[in-house]
């Protein structure tokens, strides 16, 4: 699609990621959208908190056992940020979840060890959990909080607020893709938007610590 290629297989195992890789690939070259962010973003009342972190730091596990709290999914990558309402777009892709997370969300997720398993180009093996339609978003959600997450098994766990300016170093890394149109006075309201938007990093060895941590931050709590 417009020079671009969204799809390439390898073997049969590969194909339920490649049409999900190119459905994510057309949102990122296609989508409406100022700001796209490779991150997960779930709802609870009118709080929209978005999970973003680079690979393999477990935003996609949190975000899952989040759902299973009562939690409404937006999106597990892209989240597609309209910057007129600073609302992020209900998309129903599932989440992705690496061998790692199965056993962590046996509990809450039992359905997947009936999902089939995918296997990425890295050989990494992945399941798709699919959401049901009550714990998925009717419509976009305002960011409220931005959650920077990291599973640290061996870590002390912690939790602290950050920086406007460290904030954008962390969105920058974790992934953010700019409208083609975006303009300097649509990045002057990003940095206000950055800078009045609640951030923490989050670093925890549980996914039940990770509840507690952000039961304590507010994040739990219906505005």
């Amino acid at each position: 699609m417009n020079g671009d290629r969204f799809l390439t297989l390898g073997h049969e195992q590969q194909i339920g990621l490649g049409l999900m890789h190119a459905a994510r690939s057309l949102l990122y070259a296609e989508g409406d959208y100022d700001i796209a962010f490779h991150a997960a973003v779930v709802a609870h009342s009118n709080c929209g908190i978005m999970l973003c972190a680079p690979r393999e730091c477990g935003k996609s596990t949190l975000a899952a056992y989040l759902v299973a709290q009562g939690f409404e999914l937006l999106a597990d990558e892209p989240a597609l940020l309209n910057m007129s309402t600073w609302s992020v777009r209900s998309f129903p892709l599932p989440v992705s979840l690496k061998q790692g997370s199965w056993h962590a969300l046996k509990q809450q997720w039992p359905q997947l060890g009936c999902e089939p398993v995918h296997v990425r180009s890295d050989g990494t093996k992945i399941c798709l959990a699919h959401p049901s339609d009550e714990h998925r978003s009717p419509g976009p959600r305002r960011l409220t909080k931005i959650v920077f997450p990291y599973y640290r098994a061996a870590s002390p766990s912690h939790v602290e607020s950050v920086s406007p300016l460290h904030v954008l170093q962390l969105l920058s890394e974790g992934g953010m893709l700019l409208a083609r149109d975006f303009t300097r006075a649509d990045f002057e309201a990003f940095l206000r938007w950055a800078c009045l938007t609640p951030a923490f990093r989050l670093e925890y060895t549980s996914l039940q610590e990770a509840w507690h941590m952000l039961q304590e931050m507010g994040c739990l709590r219906p505005l």
